[in-house]
This record gives structure tokens, sequence and C-alpha cells, in this order.
């Protein structure tokens, strides 16, 4: 019988991986779980500059940052939740959530986005959370953003509606994100009433030799003009993407020539 040729053993080694990374993956998001219950994690701040004047903050984006009992930060990439794992995500929303309404009732002068996920549009702590600080200090819920991408929005239209309604009544402020990921995106602007929309990262990079990307952020751009909607410009790296995307009339640009998160605005 012939031997068995190196071709014959790889697969089997590139397999054995999927399941280390795989438990690495759950390993960190339980150490995630453990320490956002006992309230390890702090906030960091990403400005988002105005596009004509960039020294000037429109707003900042709240990043949520856990730690280990180390005291090491864990990647957002080895603990971020997977659609099946909704009790985790609502963890991370609640106390994103939570840190940013304490934020803003310490900072007059703040305004804030903050994410939610699905699970989240339906959770009665969440909801608690937003009425207890609103109620506390009632200013602060017009100095909220809230953020959802386009992917969850297109699962739970109908949560989405409801969930908008009710906290535009406390002058909360919505935006969408991933604004041009699907081309379902012009109808979403036109049946949701969003005030910021953030456009897709895969359309901001690289726009000097991207025509399609600028012909679909010009007409994200002009569906948002029609509705009074803020357009932001994402993940920018080079400031000469920035300026075209000032030609394009994008309202606000956000990266890191602008401003990386820091621990405190």
């Amino acid at each position: 019988m012939p031997e068995n040729s190196g071709t014959d053993t790889q697969p089997p080694e590139r397999s054995a991986k999927a399941p280390d990374a795989n438990r690495r993956r759950l390993e960190m998001q339980a150490t995630a779980a453990a320490t956002l219950a006992r309230q390890n994690a702090f906030l960091l701040f990403q400005p988002i500059v105005h596009a004509r004047q960039p020294a000037v903050v429109a707003f900042y984006e709240a990043l949520l940052q856990i730690k280990d009992d180390n005291g090491t930060i864990i990647a957002a990439q080895e603990f971020a939740p997977s659609r099946s794992d909704s009790h985790l995500e609502r963890i991370i929303d609640r106390r994103a959530l939570e840190i940013g309404l304490a934020a803003l009732a310490t900072r007059p002068d703040l305004r804030l986005s903050v994410g939610i996920s699905a699970p989240s549009l339906k959770d009665y702590d969440w909801m608690m959370l937003f009425v207890q600080h609103v109620t506390a200090h009632p200013t602060i819920a017009e100095r909220l953003i809230i953020e959802v991408s386009e992917s969850t929005l297109l699962l739970c239209q109908n949560q989405m509606s409801t969930f908008m309604t009710g906290l535009r009544q406390s002058g909360v402020c919505f935006a969408l994100l991933r604004a041009g990921s699907s081309h379902r995106s012009l109808d979403l602007l036109d049946n949701f009433q969003f005030d910021i929309i953030k456009l897709d990262q895969s359309l901001v990079k690289g726009l000097r030799n991207n025509s399609q990307g600028t012909a679909l952020i010009d007409s994200l751009v002009s569906t948002a003009r029609k509705s009074e909607m803020l357009v932001v410009a994402k993940g920018i790296e080079q400031t000469i993407d920035g300026d075209i995307l000032r030609e394009l009339a994008v309202d606000c640009l956000q990266g890191f020539c602008y401003g990386r998160p820091e621990a405190w605005p």
C-alpha cells in the first residue's frame, strides 16, 4: 500500500484550527459576560467632526471596552457575540447605554451615539435603564443618538418602528449604520425617518478610484437631503477621501485622521 502523501494529511490539520478558534471565541465571550456582570467595562469616545469645520466636533460615538480580571482589554473581535448569542448582546447593549447615559448626565455639552442590537429592541431591562436615567436627568435624551445597523433593521423592521416611535417622544435621535451596504438602502431611508445615516465604510475607502462608490454616495446624500437627514462618513483614514466626501456634500466625517477614540472627550 502506498504511503500517504503530504496533501492527504493537510485537511485534518487545517480543520483542527477551526474548533480551536471557536473554543477561544466562546471563552472570550464567557469572560466578557462575566466581566460585564461585574461592571468591569468603560467607554471610549470617537469624535465625529463637521466636514467643513473639522476642528468642530458634532458628536461622539461610544465604543465599549471590556477588561478581564488582569486588567487587559479584550479585543472587540474576540468577544463580539454571534447572532445566536442574544443574551450577551443584551448585556453589552445595557452596559454601553448605562455608561453612556451617565456620561451625558455628567457632561451637559456632550452629544453621544450608542449602538443597539436586535435582541435589545424588546429588552425590558434596557428600557428601564433608559427611563430611570432620563427621569433623573430629563435633558440627556435629546443628546442621545441610538445607532442601528442596516442588517438589524432588515431583520426586525416592525420592532424597530415601534421602538423608534416610543423613544422619539423623549427627544432621542436615531442613526442608521452601514447605509449603502445592501440593495435595500434607499428603500429603508424612504420608509424610516432617521435623523442621521452613516455610510458603509466600503464606500468610503479609495474614493479616487471608486466611481461606483461615489455614485452611490451621491444617491444616498440626495435621498437623505429630502428628509433632512445628516450624512456621516465613517472610517476615513486619508484626508484625500475626506476632501472628496466634502465635495459630495457629506455633512460629517469620522476616522483616525480626524480623531482617535479617547477615554474622555
